[in-house]
Protein backbone atom coordinates (compact mmCIF):
# COMPACT_ATOMS: atom_id res chain seq x y z
CA UNK A 1 0.00 0.00 0.00
CA UNK A 2 1.42 3.17 -0.85
CA UNK A 3 1.10 6.27 1.82
CA UNK A 4 3.15 8.90 -0.04
CA UNK A 5 0.06 10.40 -1.24
CA UNK A 6 -1.69 11.32 2.35
CA UNK A 7 1.98 12.44 3.63
CA UNK A 8 2.13 14.67 0.62
CA UNK A 9 -1.25 15.87 1.29
CA UNK A 10 -0.14 16.33 4.94
CA UNK A 11 2.99 17.95 4.81
CA UNK A 12 1.42 20.59 2.11
CA UNK A 13 -1.63 20.83 4.61
CA UNK A 14 1.22 21.59 7.67
CA UNK A 15 3.22 23.84 5.48
CA UNK A 16 -0.16 26.29 4.60
CA UNK A 17 0.33 25.48 0.53
CA UNK A 18 -2.71 23.60 0.51
CA UNK A 19 -5.76 25.16 2.46
CA UNK A 20 -8.35 23.14 3.65
CA UNK A 21 -10.75 25.26 4.33
CA UNK A 22 -12.34 25.61 0.13
CA UNK A 23 -12.52 22.33 0.27
CA UNK A 24 -14.94 21.89 3.41
CA UNK A 25 -18.03 22.44 2.33
CA UNK A 26 -20.07 22.06 5.58
CA UNK A 27 -19.75 22.04 8.91
CA UNK A 28 -21.73 19.77 11.37
CA UNK A 29 -22.19 18.54 14.95
CA UNK A 30 -21.08 14.95 15.54
CA UNK A 31 -24.74 13.90 16.42
CA UNK A 32 -25.72 15.09 13.07
CA UNK A 33 -23.55 12.97 11.15
CA UNK A 34 -26.24 10.63 9.83
CA UNK A 35 -28.97 13.04 7.88
CA UNK A 36 -26.78 16.18 7.89
CA UNK A 37 -23.24 14.53 6.84
CA UNK A 38 -24.02 10.64 5.01
CA UNK A 39 -27.25 10.82 3.72
CA UNK A 40 -26.20 14.70 2.68
CA UNK A 41 -23.24 13.36 0.71
CA UNK A 42 -25.92 10.30 -1.10
CA UNK A 43 -28.68 12.80 -1.70
CA UNK A 44 -26.64 16.23 -3.01
CA UNK A 45 -22.95 14.97 -4.24
CA UNK A 46 -23.16 17.66 -6.35
CA UNK A 47 -23.35 20.48 -3.85
CA UNK A 48 -21.34 18.60 -0.62
CA UNK A 49 -17.68 17.42 -0.99
CA UNK A 50 -16.05 17.47 2.41
CA UNK A 51 -18.52 18.39 5.97
CA UNK A 52 -16.06 19.20 8.85
CA UNK A 53 -17.66 17.45 11.52
CA UNK A 54 -17.23 18.87 15.24
CA UNK A 55 -16.90 16.41 18.17
CA UNK A 56 -19.03 16.93 21.14
CA UNK A 57 -16.83 19.26 23.33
Amino acid sequence: MDHLPVLSVSTLLTSGQLRADPMITGRIELEDIVDKGFLELINNKDENIKPCVRPEE
